[in-house]
């Protein structure tokens, strides 16, 4: 009798200390659990405080690069004017060779402002703010291959449109700047003595739509098709093909400001095709986003 009482107030003396541990096995987990919080907490502010600071900085280098850029023009067109004086009332007494470099020097500012030009482009792009609202994409197309009208006889381009092109959620002036790119390029980038063939079309899937412009074009290499976005990314050279390297540059970070996205499938001598997507617009006048859009597409499929 006298064991069995023993082994029972064995039994719960080694409950209690059981309960003991557990409790404070219990209140040191809590209190790592708080410490775990207090630091996420810190380490959210401080990434946030860095990433505002990042992107005020990257901010304040746009509006510097912006500002150097304006301000290089001034001098840039005094060049590239005196050159224009120098040919005009100096040139009869200037032999071959001064005549030369005197248009080498204004060909050279002339490009040289172009590039500027390019830069402010892509530099205002970065820093402005654009918002998005509903854009009747039809309507911007129309007014697009309005401003190429000239640029497309001079060339003898066809340029079919076809299907009906949807209201989607984005910026009207990036768009036309992004639909101006492309197609500038489909009509710019043939082979010698080839009639450019342009095709536009546009396909819903869900809440995406995309834009699609397609070309005859000299098309472009595998090793090449994402360095085209970049900026003052020259496939060809200038004696070939004018330009400055920095139109799709500009026309990828017009989609994207407007949350976009724009892609390029091309073979070489095979032509291109071009595309940018964006969210469509909502019954309600919204638009999603397109990760939302894309998400809720893969769901469904």
């Amino acid at each position: 009798m006298r064991e069995a009482l023993q082994k029972a107030r064995q039994r719960q003396h080694d409950l209690e200390r059981e309960i003991v541990e557990r409790e404070r096995a219990e209140k040191d987990l809590q209190q790592a659990q708080a410490q775990l919080r207090r630091y996420a907490a810190l380490l959210e502010d401080r990434v946030a405080e860095r990433t505002a600071h990042l992107q005020e900085t990257v901010r304040s280098l746009e509006g510097v690069c912006y500002h150097i850029a304006h301000d290089l023009r001034a001098p840039l067109r005094a060049m590239e004017g005196y050159s224009k004086i120098l040919l005009n009332q100096y040139g009869p007494r200037s032999d071959a060779a001064g005549e030369n470099y005197a248009n080498r020097i204004s060909e050279a500012a002339a490009r040289m402002d172009l590039l500027i030009h390019g830069l402010l482009e892509y530099g205002r792009l970065g820093h402005e703010q654009f918002p998005v609202a509903p854009v009747e994409s039809g309507a911007v197309l129309d007014r697009v291959l309005g401003l190429l009208k000239g640029e497309i006889a001079r060339r003898q381009a066809e340029v079919r449109v076809q299907g009906e092109w949807p209201v989607v959620a984005g910026n009207e002036k990036l768009f036309e700047i992004v639909l101006i790119g492309l197609i500038s390029n489909a009509l710019k980038f043939v082979a010698a003595g080839v009639a450019p063939e342009v095709r536009l079309w546009s396909e819903e899937h869900g809440n995406v739509v995309r834009f699609f412009v397609e070309d005859n074009g000299i098309g472009i290499a595998p090793e090449y098709l994402q360095k085209v976005f970049h900026i003052f990314e020259r496939l060809h050279s200038k004696d070939s093909y004018a330009g400055t390297g920095i139109g799709l540059a500009i026309a990828n970070k017009a989609a994207e400001r407007m949350g976009g996205r724009l892609a390029v499938e091309s073979r070489v001598n095979k032509g291109s095709l071009f595309w940018i997507e964006l969210p469509r617009m909502q019954e309600d006048g919204k638009g999603e986003s397109l990760e939302k859009a894309h998400a809720e597409l893969a769901s469904t499929a």
